[in-house]
């Protein structure tokens, strides 16, 4: 029977030398006899416990070694860590930080076996990618292994029950759809403090309500989520007009120059929320540049815009000529002081004090007794 033999050979191991029966039990660990590695590894889980844990991560680390034999090792170290006894031992943080280098190893099979065993151990859902795992465990790391499961099981039931949301949600049922909203923005809140950029991601791409999408692309944007950039230029390019807004708003505060092409062609969108921020992230991003020192940004661009419609536009337009040093739309700026809206003549006043070009002066003094403080405060600091 095969119970009665494992246990007859745990008996036998523990009443031998322990630090050899260590040794030859990780050794067994390559064995080609699958029952022989179990019967290791259950005595290395169930005898040795934490006091293997150092040696089994060291061999799970040895790419001289088979993968099977790797895993094998990686599966007891998440066995052990993963039993209530082994909790919260010491061992528990040595384990983890180890689960967490295997991520950068060379092998698929050792990386699958290492996500697999940090999930197992910890509660939490970031799959293979090591830098959203080291982001939540420098979050959490002060937190006992029970802490990590109250937050990975509230996270699940949440998902699980929008997810319900979602599919239940029929056109125009309003009421329905705010809840769904609200508990979007629950999950989002709780994804934003383990900076779980994939689940905010998951959101914004998935079916649910457009407030909800808006509020992950705010969230991504606030984060500087450099690896949701992709998903927002697809959803600054294709969205309706409110998360399009969101999107570019987003991009823009992440600064990555990839999401040029997307601003730019919004520039000109018919919808003044999406100029608007099209023209904040031009700024933004293209301002960047100038800092870097990475490249000269395209301001012809904004020909015309300063002259739009809209006074946030006018305004968010003359900030980007100023972060962008533009010399060439000094006359504009210098127009833009004369503008009836206190935003446009304080943002061009800031805009020119970015310029330093003394020669605006003589157009800046009138506006120190100007009624709006926005426009005197920006005209005594440039």
């Amino acid at each position: 029977d095969a119970g009665i033999a494992k246990a007859a050979v745990i008996k036998a191991f523990t009443v031998q030398n322990d630090t050899r029966i260590k040794a030859q039990a990780i050794d067994a660990l390559g064995d080609v006899n699958p029952r022989t590695v179990e019967l290791a590894k259950e005595y290395l889980i169930e005898v040795i416990g934490d006091r293997a844990a150092g040696d089994l991560l060291e061999r799970a680390r040895d790419d001289s070694r088979s993968a099977s034999e790797r895993i094998a090792s990686v599966e007891a170290i998440a066995e052990y860590a993963s039993r209530e006894t082994a909790g919260e031992t010491p061992a528990l943080k040595e384990t983890v930080e180890g689960l967490l280098d295997l991520l950068e190893d060379r092998s698929p099979e050792i990386v699958d076996s290492a996500a697999a065993a940090l999930r197992q151990v910890t509660y939490q859902p970031f799959g293979s990618d090591a830098e959203l795992w080291r982001s939540w465990y420098r979050q959490n790391r002060g937190l006992s292994r029970s802490e990590w499961r109250l937050v990975g099981e509230f996270y699940y039931r949440e998902i699980r029950q929008l997810m319900r949301r979602i599919s239940s949600l029929e056109e125009h049922n309003t009421a329905l759809e705010a809840e769904v909203v609200e508990l979007s923005r629950r999950i989002i809140d709780s994804a934003v403090t383990g900076k779980r950029h994939q689940d905010i991601m998951a959101i914004l791409s998935g079916p649910g309500p457009v407030a909800a999408k808006v509020y992950a692309a705010e969230k991504l944007g606030s984060m500087k989520a450099k690896g949701a950039v992709d998903l927002l230029i697809e959803k600054a390019s294709n969205g309706e007009p409110v998360l399009s807004a969101a999107a570019l708003a987003a991009l823009g505060a992440i600064e990555d120059p990839k999401a040029m092409v997307v601003v730019a062609s919004r520039l000109k969108d018919d919808d003044p929320a999406v100029r608007l921020e099209a023209a904040k992230a031009f700024g933004r991003i293209e301002g960047a540049k100038i800092n870097g020192q990475t490249g000269r940004p395209d301001l012809n661009l904004l020909e015309g815009l300063i002259s739009d419609s809209s006074p946030d536009i006018r305004a968010a337009v003359a900030q980007a000529m100023g972060r962008c040093q533009w010399q060439a739309g000094f006359e504009a700026l210098l127009a833009a002081l004369q503008d009836p809206y206190p935003q446009v003549k304080a943002a061009a006043a800031q805009a020119l004090g970015r310029l330093g070009n003394v020669s605006a002066v003589p157009a800046l003094l009138p506006l120190v007794d100007d009624d709006a403080d926005t426009v005197v405060y920006e005209t005594v600091n440039s």
